[in-house]
């Protein structure tokens, strides 16, 4: 079976953005103490009841220092753009689903009206993909979406780039799904900071399994 152009596009935009950020950028990019607290804080009471046979992901309470954001998914506009593949474009490659959430607004910020979705971790091509959709998702002017993924320690985090719908997100080559299993979708002010502003919308884990590398 022949690939998907659209897969060879993504993969060609994403790495050219991936080797741009540089060891100082990444140095750079810290997260100020009170965002993990409140990330941290919104983690905990967020927890919701799963299936008896899904694992559930250990927050590992933080010590009180700086922690350094991890910014792999931290990409430049130009590959922000091929990050998200319509699912309506992706869904004739054969695909595997590797773990299913549910997402929820449960313990987190309070909108007009609740959002809810789901979240999919599937692999095509030899490539994983987050398969997202959020309903009832915030509006507010000048602010925007942003998908992050989270480790279980609660130290470092992914951006998987702006959520702009239903869509199918990259996870970046080298980073596992299994070591950061916390979807979470942020609303972020137009400030050019690209760090989780710890408002959150919705937030679910991933029962990932050992065969998501």
């Amino acid at each position: 079976m022949n690939m998907d152009p659209t897969i060879g596009e993504f993969e060609v935009a994403l790495r050219l953005s991936l080797r741009s950020l540089t060891r100082a950028d990444r140095d750079r990019l810290q997260a100020p103490e009170y965002l993990w607290s409140r990330i941290e804080a919104g983690l905990r009471s967020a927890v919701s009841e799963q299936a008896a046979d899904a694992p559930r992901a250990k927050v590992i309470p933080l010590r009180r220092q700086r922690r350094v954001v991890t910014v792999v998914g931290a990409l430049a506009v130009a590959a922000a753009a091929a990050i998200a593949i319509p699912l309506a474009v992706s869904s004739r490659n054969e695909v595997t689903v590797l773990a299913a959430a549910p997402l929820t607004n449960e313990g987190l910020a309070a909108f007009d009206a609740t959002p809810a979705g789901s979240a999919r971790l599937v692999s095509s091509h030899g490539h994983e993909f987050l398969e997202v959709s959020v309903q009832n998702v915030p509006n507010r002017a000048g602010d925007h979406l942003e998908l992050w993924l989270i480790d279980t320690a609660v130290k470092g985090m992914v951006s998987l780039g702006p959520y702009t719908g239903s869509h199918r997100y990259a996870v970046p080559d080298g980073i596992s799904a299994k070591a950061f299993p916390i979807v979470d979708l942020s609303l972020e002010p137009g400030d050019g900071v690209p760090t989780h502003s710890g408002v959150s919308v919705v937030r679910g884990t991933l029962p990932v399994s050992a065969r998501s590398a």
